[in-house]
């Protein structure tokens, strides 16, 4: 972080030192591979779009894991470069009670902002990153998205909120996307690959708070049913 904990006089570790990791992103990017590297932090997060920047635009785009702590400069330069933010929504549920106990105020207003990230031009894709969470499911995670509760109740950041479309396109053609495998997955349409699940209810057409009660009835790989509840 780019300012201390509010418990302890501490910042965070940064993995690498910026030659470093630049040197171990540019071996990748002139090779032609999709990095995906992870930053939590507004110190660590700038420090990988820097690296990126160095790399310059390649035959594919790089991504952020978790992405989480961004100031809007650096969404914005995200979005120039084409950098592909992949964060966990989930996280507001499940970490959301560490957040308002160990984050200043000012960084709590940024925890996972995904409204901000859609706004600025980035592209989502939203992700359990199971199992460091006990519930990792994507109706949990999409559920999160929406309301912007912790497990307590308490809002998380609620202006970052986004629409139940937007969720459902981020945990679909948004993780295609960030694999590289959007040119035949993660979306419903010919030619596609029809990997799908069918639920039990219409997310649309429900409240938010209602999202968990719903089960998958089906799962679909490649056009060919593998599971039926």
């Amino acid at each position: 972080l780019s300012v201390p904990y509010r418990h302890a006089d501490t910042r965070g570790t940064l993995r690498f030192q910026y030659d470093e990791l630049l040197a171990l992103a540019r071996e990748a990017h002139d090779a032609g591979w999709r990095i995906a590297t992870h930053a939590i932090g507004d110190t660590a997060i700038d420090q990988v779009l820097r690296v990126y920047e160095a790399c310059g635009r390649g035959p594919t785009r790089h991504r952020i894991e978790h992405f989480g702590l961004p100031t809007a400069d650096h969404l914005a330069r995200a979005a120039r470069a084409g950098v592909i933010a992949v964060p966990q929504t989930v996280f507001v549920h499940a970490l959301g009670r560490n957040f308002r106990q160990y984050l200043p105020d000012a960084l709590v207003a940024r925890a996972y902002p995904v409204r901000a990230m859609l706004d600025a031009g980035v592209t989502v894709a939203l992700s359990s990153d199971a199992p460091v969470v006990e519930d990792d499911s994507p109706l949990r995670g999409m559920q999160a998205a929406l309301l912007r509760r912790d497990a307590d109740g308490e809002a998380i950041a609620p202006g970052e909120a986004i629409a139940i479309d937007e969720a459902l396109d981020a945990y679909t053609r948004g993780g295609a996307v960030a694999s590289g495998d959007d040119a035949d997955r993660g979306r419903l349409q010919p030619g596609m690959q029809a990997d799908l699940a069918v639920l039990s209810g219409d997310p649309r057409a429900i409240p938010p708070e209602a999202l968990t009660s719903l089960r998958v009835t089906q799962t679909w790989v490649g056009g060919q049913q593998v599971y039926e509840s």
